[in-house]
């Protein structure tokens, strides 16, 4: 049998671009963390751990988050307390049902959705 030479490596070219360590978190994303972390203690609390909403394609616990009245560029930690501006103004949105409050539905639309989820736990 013969021996197949074996094949010769190659140096790759190098990349001009360099991988740097990920930015630290800056105030807003604290401001965020800080928020977020409070509401989910209020809500676990008051007994809130499932989708508020239960669209046509709702999963229930599954996947949850916190879906804000207004988009988050919008939102505020001075705003009035209640007021759909403010951080802490969320219900709770399993995956499917955040998705559709986001992209299917117009900012007044959600707005209202959100707003009367929070009604309906009083």
């Amino acid at each position: 049998m013969t021996a197949f030479p074996k094949p010769i490596r190659q140096e790759r070219p190098k990349s001009p671009l360099r991988r740097t360590r990920m930015k630290a978190i800056g105030r807003r994303g604290r401001e965020w963390d800080s928020a977020r972390r409070a509401v989910r203690e209020r809500l676990e609390a008051a007994g809130i751990r499932s989708c508020e909403f239960g669209f046509a394609q709702c999963t229930g616990a599954y996947q949850t988050s916190l879906a804000h009245a207004v988009k988050r560029r919008f939102v505020q930690r001075e705003a009035e307390s209640g007021t759909p501006e403010h951080i802490e103004t969320v219900a709770i949105a399993c995956g499917s049902c955040h998705q559709k409050l986001d992209e299917e539905m117009s900012h007044q639309m959600m707005c209202e959705q959100v707003m009367s989820a929070i009604a309906r736990r009083a």
